[in-house]
C-alpha cells in the first residue's frame, strides 16, 4: 500500500519524501493456517477465528447449542 500513497504524493506534485516499501515476512509456521483460511474462503466459511454472528451470517449461538446444530 505504500506505493498508493506515493502515487498519492506524485498526483499532488508533493515534494514530500517518498514512503519506504518493504518485503513483507511470512513466518513459515504460520503457513498451515494461511492454508487452511484460503480453503475456507473458497468454501465460503468465515476465519476459523470469527465465532461471533456478525462475522458468520446466519449463524447464532442458540442454534450452535441446538441438537445437530
Amino acid at each position: 500500500m505504500p506505493e498508493r500513497a506515493n502515487a498519492v504524493l506524485d498526483a499532488a506534485g508533493s515534494s514530500a519524501s517518498r514512503a519506504r516499501l518493504f518485503g513483507l515476512y511470512l513466518p513459515r509456521e504460520f503457513q498451515p493456517l494461511y492454508d487452511t483460511d484460503d480453503a475456507r474462503y473458497l468454501l465460503g466459511l468465515p476465519n476459523q477465528f470469527d465465532l461471533l454472528s456478525p462475522y458468520w451470517p446466519g449463524w447464532s449461538a442458540s442454534a450452535a447449542a441446538a441438537p445437530g446444530g
